[in-house]
């Protein structure tokens, strides 16, 4: 009856070691996959903040509805060796114009997370936009 007992000591034991290495397994994957998650959002989160710059880029210059003529495009600027926005202006109508920035995050020269945003103008006159109302 000893023998048995060795027997089934054995089993269990080697039993706990599977389901050990198991659960150390899953956390190791579960680990690695969380921190692909954190990676991939803090890239994309720069790619959209790169999109933030290039429209900011755009109204920052004050252009009049004269200076854009068909199309304007802000070329690929670098904001890090890693970031850089693209802005293109187009009008859609008479009235409105679209601004289209994207964003990117590169790793090299390879673009890793591209961020497309996009803003409708609709442009003011002058005349209006400096004109102070005052009420009674």
């Amino acid at each position: 009856m000893n023998h048995k007992r060795k027997g089934y000591t054995a089993l269990v034991v080697l039993a706990v070691g599977v389901l050990m290495s198991l659960t150390v397994t899953m956390l190791w994957t579960s680990t690695n996959i969380e921190t692909d998650i954190a990676a991939n959002n803090y890239r994309i989160s720069q790619a959209r903040q790169a999109a933030h710059s290039g429209l900011s880029h755009f109204i920052s210059l004050h252009l009049s509805d004269e200076d854009i003529e068909g199309q304007l495009l802000i070329p690929e600027t670098q904001l890090s060796a890693k970031t850089a926005y693209e802005v293109q202006a187009v009008w859609v109508d008479d009235t409105r114009l679209m601004v289209m920035s994207t964003g990117r995050y590169k790793d090299g020269q390879e673009t890793v997370f591209e961020y497309p945003m996009r803003a409708v103008f609709t442009p003011v006159p002058e005349a209006q936009g400096d004109r102070i109302e005052e009420s009674d």
